[in-house]
């Protein structure tokens, strides 16, 4: 690097810092053989000036001592008579001399390190201003140098002005900056005079070896100086820049304590607004419900005063109805009874005790005897599995009747000569036939003409026996066939008066027992409403049917007799009634109006207008028999429109 700068080239940083580092022999043998004159001379100068500027700086001067030293041709003294360095020498007096010498701030150093950089430039290259000199070894500089040193100048010029624009960024009120601005003039001043009193005094001095050493001792001790007031300096900004960094943080912080407290304040008050504002409408709340609660408790207590007068009043007007029923109940008792004593009733009573006993008879009599002997039984109960299926398999057709062959298994039975076998079998073909009542006919009316039929044919080939049996079991499972209701027995408890007349337990529906009854009914009512004819058998083929086989029971005449007691107690008063006689109309009213013509109008309009229309008989207000009471009427309606009743479909049967 020293070679570059002698040649008049420019280091660049990275051998300024090497130079720094490891300076040259030559350059410390210049500077009195002491390393640390080189770091002394950087001190000079302020950070912002480049560290290549600042060493070319002093190898200039190094190099300046080192012409002196050597022989030149035009300097033949000897070594000893070598002038000093008389810019040292003076540089250091003035420094001493200077009133500002105290003052070491960055822009101070800066600006005067750079005006002695541009004098020392100009002598180094001759260009200082004329005036005499005994250095003639000094030539003329060329238009080269002056290029040079112009570039050098600009850089300096820039590189101090960095330096002052960085000194006045620290400080920042007026007072600073005009200082900065009054030591920058005094500065060009006082290197102006430096310059001039150099001038004058430079051909006059004389260097030698002791005296170079004394200016090396004392820019050491100049450095040294500015040094430490470097560092002072460098402290006391640290300080006050601590300080105001300190007090700015106070300031913050206490802006945001004031800001923080500001802001709890103004929570603590709206919690404060918001709390007494949750008070008061709790308070009103309070008092709202105080008051709708007071406003309930009267209404409830004028709603119970309301209900505990109308219980009371409901109460005694059940007590007057619970009195008038009983009352009512009680004469129509009396009347009943009464009315029981008459001939009619008394007939349909005897009935009933007859049928009653003759189920009896049959079963202590003729079931046990049968139970009781093996033989009889295994008979019966062959005789029932050829029963049983083929009553479900009737149709109305009377090849169907005969294909089916029931009479040979009674005639089979008969055949025995034991009565037992055959009242039991008779038994439970009864069974059979009403259970096909009780399931199909109460759902298709007309599946009772087939079963009257076998019925009626039977009863023709001389199975006398089976009327008996039939109407035993017909009167234990309907007694509104005769038609009669008997009275519950002293001591009879209800589920055997409820099974007395036909219902199956307790629990059985209404309308379940209304079905079944008026399907045993319809059975009854096509029985005595089939006309006899010749029954299938070979032997009676084109003969007259023995009509006085047939009992009275099973005869038209039970027609008459029913419609003639179902108007009197106690069936006028049951809601079963109407049921019973709509059923009668489906199935046998045509044949009982071809039988008993105008009589029996009589008895329908009777019926019709004294019973319906004037609501005397009891069951046309009873709510159980609302819609039982409006099909008859339409059929009574009917009737009189057209005069008679249509015949029942499916009494005639098919071949």
């Amino acid at each position: 690097m020293y070679s570059s700068l002698h040649h008049g080239g420019s280091p660049s940083d990275s051998e300024a810092s090497s130079f720094a580092s490891d300076p040259p022999s030559d350059s410390l043998g210049v500077l009195g053989g002491d390393g640390h004159a080189v770091g002394d001379a950087l001190a000079l100068f302020p950070p912002s000036t480049s560290l290549s500027s600042r060493y070319h700086s002093i190898l200039l001067r190094a190099k300046l001592s080192a012409r002196q030293r050597s022989p030149s041709p035009w300097n033949t003294g000897p070594k000893d008579k070598t002038p000093p360095l008389p810019w040292l020498q003076q540089e250091h007096n003035h420094n001493a001399k200077s009133p500002h010498s105290h003052d070491t701030s960055p822009a101070s150093s800066s600006s005067s390190s750079m005006i002695q950089l541009e004098d020392r430039e100009e002598d180094e290259l001759g260009m200082s201003s004329p005036g005499p000199s005994t250095t003639n070894w000094l030539e003329e500089p060329d238009v080269s140098s002056r290029s040079v040193l112009k570039t050098r100048r600009a850089r300096s010029h820039a590189e101090a002005d960095r330096a002052l624009r960085w000194a006045a960024s620290v400080k920042t009120d007026d007072w600073d900056t005009w200082e900065a601005s009054w030591r920058q003039g005094a500065f060009r001043r006082e290197a102006r005079g430096r310059k001039q009193s150099r001038l004058a005094a430079e051909p006059q001095a004389l260097t030698t070896p002791s005296r170079q050493s004394d200016d090396l001792e004392s820019i050491r001790k100049i450095l040294g100086t500015l040094r430490v007031s470097q560092q002072q300096e460098e402290e006391a900004l640290k300080n006050d820049f601590n300080k105001r960094s300190e007090q700015l943080w106070f300031d913050i912080e206490q802006t945001i304590r004031k800001a923080e407290d500001d802001t709890r304040k103004a929570a603590e008050a709206e919690a404060e607004r918001l709390r007494s504002m949750r008070l008061k409408q709790i308070e009103q709340e309070r008092i709202a419900e105080e008051t709708r609660r007071k406003e309930q408790q009267r209404v409830e207590e004028e709603r119970r005063a309301e209900e505990r007068t109308r219980e009371e009043k409901r109460q005694k007007e059940q007590e007057q109805l619970e009195q008038k029923h009983k009352e009512e109940q009680q004469a129509r008792v009396e009347k009943e009874a009464q009315e029981r004593k008459s001939v009619a009733f008394s007939n349909a009573k005897k009935d009933y005790e007859h049928w009653k006993a003759s189920m009896e008879d049959i079963k202590k009599n003729v079931l046990p005897a049968v139970s009781s002997n093996p033989t009889w039984k295994k008979q019966c109960f062959d005789a029932k599995r050829r029963i049983t299926p083929k009553i479900s398999q009737l149709t109305n057709s009377r090849e169907e009747v005969v294909r089916i062959a029931i009479l040979e298994v009674l005639n089979a039975a008969k055949g025995t000569g034991a009565k037992d076998i055959y009242i039991w079998i008779l038994n439970h073909l009864s069974k059979c036939l009403i259970r096909q009542a009780e399931q199909e006919v109460a759902v298709n009316q007309s599946a009772a003409f087939p079963l009257a039929q076998v019925v009626s044919w039977l009863l023709l080939e001389d199975h006398v026996e089976l009327g008996t049996v039939l109407m035993s079991r017909l009167v234990k499972k309907c007694c509104w066939c005769l038609p009669y209701l008997p009275l519950p027995s002293p001591g009879q408890d209800d589920q055997s008066y409820l099974k007395q007349i036909g219902r199956k337990d307790r629990e059985e529906s209404q309308n379940n027992y209304v079905s079944r009854m008026c399907g045993i009914f319809a059975f009854y009512m096509a029985v005595l409403q089939t006309k006899p004819t010749s029954p299938p058998s070979s032997f009676a083929i084109g003969a007259a049917p023995a009509v006085e086989r047939i009992p009275e029971h099973f005869r038209s005449f039970a027609l008459w007799r029913w419609q003639a007691q179902s108007l009197q107690p106690p069936l006028v008063h049951q809601s079963l009634t109407p049921n019973l006689w709509s059923t009668f109309f489906d199935i046998a009213g045509a044949t009982a109006q071809r039988l008993y013509g105008r009589q029996a109008a009589k008895v329908w309009l009777l019926l019709f207008t004294e019973g319906i229309r004037a609501k005397r008989a009891k069951w046309s207000t009873c709510e159980d028999a609302t819609a039982a009471t409006a099909r008859l009427t339409l059929l009574l309606e009917q009737w009189q429109r057209e005069g008679s009743f249509k015949e029942a479909k499916g009494s005639q049967m098919g071949p």
